[in-house]
């Protein structure tokens, strides 16, 4: 159920957390928590990058408590904050559980492809060729519902799925390795869709793994010092770019008058990023409380000439999102956690370098997609990342711990 989960998003989004019930439940059993607690003991004997980043997280932990405190919205701050906790520790839950057993890792992973492959197929003839195959679900959802549309949302999905594919394709070969190799064009086809739509979402979260596994692969080939100037310089560029862009946002209220200052993103975009950063400006310490920009008045305003709102539900841009709802300090923890979580994967790559391969590219493709789709608080969106990311953990576990299961 646990690999038959992440693909189901395609028929909802909801069905990931109904797939997920039960796995959490046979998870929580076979966990031995007094074992966890002696090993949570031992945090100082822990490699530094996982010290750091465990810290990290907890001080984000206290930063978010704080804006949920202070929110416009407490109690949906509150219950955004919980869940979002939750979903954390479902991922250490899932981790542990596909550790602890060849057999149930096996499955799991057989179970993602095949699934997968059945759901890439199903999608990519009702976009190409029949659309006959999306009636029933016209049937249950209403007949105005469009395909890519519908689709949309599993575009990114199948992007952040297609890593592990072709990690335990390939590693298995036979036919494991056939419908891996397939996942490849049926993917691209997926996200180009029909060309009408193209998932640009997706693409960016495609494209952005390629260049973090060209980038690992380029970092562990040279000098250590060559390798810091490299992510240094990197690291500047992004910087330079962004400041770029938020220069050249369009600050409200907007007129019909009004023209894009630069090219990228397109004018909604810049006028949704624009308003956004009107609201950091307004509480930038601890944010007006998470998953709460939509209700800031002005919000659901009209922006003139477009029929569109000023927040329609959310940023569709993790970073701005997290600044406007618990200010400079949580965005700063967050990008801190998230780069500290990147560099404690690279250090992975002297243990399993494939496993961790994999989980550098699915790291990179959620989080740079999520820069142009999707809430970042969104339940579903989060299950997926926390799902997808136990299985190369769990690999990475049963290589330093042959007893994962007793964890």
């Amino acid at each position: 159920m646990i690999g038959v989960s992440v693909p189901g998003v395609a028929f909802g989004r909801a069905v990931i957390l109904f797939f997920l019930f039960l796995p959490v439940a046979f998870a929580i059993t076979y966990i031995d928590w007094r074992r966890l607690s002696r090993t949570a003991l031992q945090y100082s004997s822990f490699p530094s990058e996982i010290r750091q980043l465990a810290l990290t997280c907890m001080l984000i932990g206290l930063a978010w408590l704080v804006s949920c405190a202070l929110s416009i919205d407490p109690m949906k701050s509150f219950s955004t904050y919980a869940r979002t906790m939750a979903l954390g520790v479902m991922c250490y839950l899932l981790t542990m559980f596909l550790a602890q057993d060849t057999q149930i890792f096996d499955t799991a992973c057989k179970a993602l492809i095949v699934a997968n492959s059945a759901i890439l197929l199903a999608a990519i003839v009702a976009l190409y060729v029949d659309e006959s195959l999306f009636d029933l679900y016209r049937s249950v959802k209403g007949y105005d519902a469009s395909t890519i549309q519908t689709l949309k949302p599993y575009f990114s999905v199948a992007v952040c799925i297609l890593p592990l594919v072709l990690w335990y394709g390939f590693r298995k070969r036979g036919v494991w390795g056939i419908l891996a190799a397939l996942h490849i064009p049926f993917t691209l086809l997926l996200i180009y869709g029909r060309g009408e739509q193209p998932g640009l979402s997706a693409s960016i979260g495609l494209g952005s793994a390629v260049i973090a596994l060209i980038g690992v692969w380029a970092l562990t080939r040279v000098p250590r010092r060559t390798a810091w100037i490299l992510v240094i310089s990197v690291i500047l560029g992004i910087t330079t770019f962004t400041g770029y862009i938020v220069y050249h946002l369009p600050a409200p209220p907007i007129s019909e008058a009004m023209t894009p200052a630069i090219g990228f993103p397109d004018w909604h975009r810049q006028v949704i990023w624009g308003f956004t950063i009107d609201i950091i400006q307004g509480a930038p310490v601890f944010g007006v409380g998470p998953n709460t920009v939509n209700l800031m008045p002005g919000a659901n305003d009209l922006i003139p000439g477009m029929n569109q709102e000023y927040i329609p539900s959310h940023p569709h841009n993790w970073v701005l999102e997290i600044a406007a709802e618990t200010g400079i300090l949580g965005v700063a923890l967050l990008l801190t956690a998230v780069l500290l979580g990147l560099r404690a994967l690279f250090q992975l790559t002297k243990q399993d370098e494939t496993a961790a391969w994999a989980a550098i590219a699915l790291y990179s493709a959620f989080w740079t997609s999520s820069l142009g789709n999707f809430s970042i608080w969104s339940a579903w969106w989060l299950a997926v990342f926390a799902v997808l990311m136990s299985f190369p953990l769990a690999a990475f576990v049963r290589g330093t711990n042959p007893r994962a299961g007793a964890i």
